[in-house]
């Protein structure tokens, strides 16, 4: 099974093998280190997408849209 994973903008998601969502968040040019966030299930993935959509900002869009395609690579089977 190959690892599938998205880019929107500087977020990346990740589902590995394992069926969990790796996102990584991209630090500031120069400086900042990227944030790395790990999500087992499902559910974990819908609860940040509804937190991410309530925030401001182009980081928490671009975050909204890896969350919003995990959420729909995790449920949809034929995808797998």
């Amino acid at each position: 099974m190959a690892v599938r994973e998205f880019l929107a903008g500087r977020v990346r998601a990740r589902i590995a093998e394992d069926g969990s969502l790796i996102l990584t968040r991209a630090g500031a040019i120069g400086r900042g280190v990227p944030r790395q966030s790990m999500m087992w299930c499902a559910e974990q993935v819908a609860d940040a997408l509804r937190a991410a959509t309530q925030r401001n900002g182009e980081d928490a869009i671009c975050e909204a849209r890896a969350l919003r395609w995990a959420l729909n690579e995790m449920k949809d089977p034929a995808r797998r």
